[in-house]
């Protein structure tokens, strides 16, 4: 007892330290494989990054992409190659979100062992991976900015929340979505009047900065009933919009939709209200696992709640399934980028199962009675 409440006490003392080991570590296991066994690993891939890419060399030149500046800025004012300028602001952006991500959760109420999961399960995703992968795109930030705004909002932190907005903005504009969410949280504890003008404050800066930027670069037709069209038609030709979203969390969104009804958190309450944004992008977005990830400040708490579920047979629905999807996975892709993405994740999944179902004295019990039986 004494040797594990000087462990805790040690622990707290050094935490942040210990976590940034742990996130570093992840992040290096992950670029030692992709750098070993998956060729042009961080390296450009898609059209989005070629874009992102030329831009860090000063070209603004097409929508949407010229509107998220602040990456291929920030590429552009390194001294180095811009391939290694895009490694250093990405993975840079990457390991603050880790770090930020455990301090998010803990401010949940979540143990400092669930936090540890919730890294695991944000770093071993299959589009945090794709992101060290494919190193040119901007989503390494607008994860940091997008969490920095929930962390803020949950803390109640006026001036953090717009400087994430303020900066967020200039990287993709999905951190909008953040705003609902502060209106809705700040609500519960203030009157009406007081939110909406609280709201209005915050917001104001970032909407006058929002229109300065495609006033500068020019406005767009993007975001039009054309584009709309478009991707609607690429997602039923190519059967997108069946197997590409589960990719963003695998069997983390079975569990999470089980959990809902066990969330006790107001946050995590309120911040439900901001999914039906985050799924609009269905309707502009190929890259579904992509775009939809943005959700993990989300969907990531609430599928821990799986360390409070009792019923080893909830327990076991989840654990066969998530095996089958691993088997799946196996199937399906045979080249090592594929294996890279989409295995860890659901590894994980099966490995925190098993473990949750070890530690369930009602799970011991019952196998203790069918032994007893037979």
């Amino acid at each position: 007892m004494l040797l594990q409440k000087l462990g805790t006490t040690s622990f707290s003392k050094f935490e942040f330290i210990f976590i940034s080991l742990f996130v570093a570590f992840i992040m290096l296991c992950i670029l030692y494989l992709g750098v070993n066994f998956v060729e042009d690993f961080a390296n450009i891939l898609i059209y989005d990054s070629s874009i992102y890419f030329d831009m860090s060399y000063g070209h603004f030149d097409m929508a949407p992409y010229t509107y998220r500046i602040l990456t291929p800025f920030l590429v552009y004012l390194l001294p180095f190659d811009h391939i290694i300028g895009f490694a250093i602001v990405n993975f840079t952006g990457l390991f603050l979100t880790g770090l930020l991500f455990y301090y998010y959760l803990k401010e949940l109420n979540f143990s400092p062992q669930e936090s540890s999961v919730g890294i695991l399960f944000f770093l071993l995703s299959p589009t945090v991976i794709y992101t060290m992968f494919d190193i040119a795109l901007v989503d390494a930030l607008s994860f940091f900015f997008f969490l920095l705004a929930f962390y803020a909002i949950l803390c109640q932190k006026n001036k953090l929340l717009l400087f994430s907005l303020v900066l967020g903005i200039l990287n993709k504009e999905t951190i909008l979505f953040t705003v609902p969410l502060y209106f809705l949280y700040k609500l519960e504890n203030d009157k009406l009047i007081n939110t909406i003008k609280s709201t209005i404050w915050i917001v104001l800066p970032v909407t006058i900065l929002f229109i300065v930027i495609r006033y500068y670069f020019g406005f767009t037709s993007y975001f039009s009933l054309y584009t709309l069209k478009q991707t609607i038609s690429h997602h039923i030709q190519t059967n997108n919009i069946l197997n590409n979203p589960y990719l963003a969390f695998g069997t983390l969104w079975i569990i999470s939709l089980y959990n809902i009804k066990s969330i006790d958190n107001t946050f995590l309450k309120k911040s439900m209200y901001v999914l039906p944004f985050i799924f609009l992008q269905i309707f502009i977005a190929t890259d579904l696992f992509r775009a939809l990830f943005i959700a993990f400040p989300i969907i990531i708490p609430v599928s821990l709640y799986l360390f409070r579920i009792k019923d080893y047979r909830i327990l076991i629905i989840f654990l066969i399934l998530s095996i089958f999807i691993l088997f799946f996975y196996l199937q399906v892709y045979n080249v090592n980028l594929g294996l890279l993405v989409t295995l860890p994740l659901e590894i994980i999944i099966t490995v925190t199962l098993i473990i949750k179902l070890l530690a369930l004295k009602g799970f011991k019990v019952k196998l203790t009675q069918n032994k007893e039986t037979h």
